[in-house]
């Protein structure tokens, strides 16, 4: 490629470029993005919680950290391993996710020991209540 070509495609480029900015400002970006988004949330309700129980677990054990989410992904591991084996109906799985989360202590500033441990006593509580 000679000089001349390179020059005519680097000014096709930068032509190509600020016309796109123009088109595509930041803000219109904006616009279309949250359109977009605003579309999306009219396809989905909100799920009911007390349909979907494990949502509603998971949502407060996010809110309050800790140790809590490692407790609530043991047990429901434990709990969805049985489900899968037929040893209990799907509907019980929250319940065995709670009882692992009632028994579960507070532990401030956890570190990675304690967030293992939480999991595998969540795990323990939930074989407990299997047997």
């Amino acid at each position: 490629m000679n000089s001349r070509s390179v020059l005519a495609v680097s000014f096709i480029v930068i032509s190509g470029l600020w016309f796109t900015g123009r088109l595509f400002s930041e803000e219109r970006i904006r616009i279309i993005f949250r359109a977009e988004r605003l579309e999306v949330l009219r396809l989905f309700a909100e799920p009911d919680e007390e349909v979907f129980r494990c949502l509603k677990i998971a949502k407060q054990c996010a809110a309050i950290g800790n140790v809590y989410c490692a407790v609530m992904n043991g047990a429901n591991e434990e709990a969805v391993a049985a489900f899968l084996c037929d040893e209990i109906g799907i509907c019980a799985i929250p319940d065995l996710i709670e009882a692992a989360l009632d028994k579960t202590e507070t532990v401030y500033q956890p570190q990675l020991s304690d967030i293992l441990e939480a999991d595998r006593l969540a795990r323990e509580v939930v074989r407990e209540k299997l047997n």
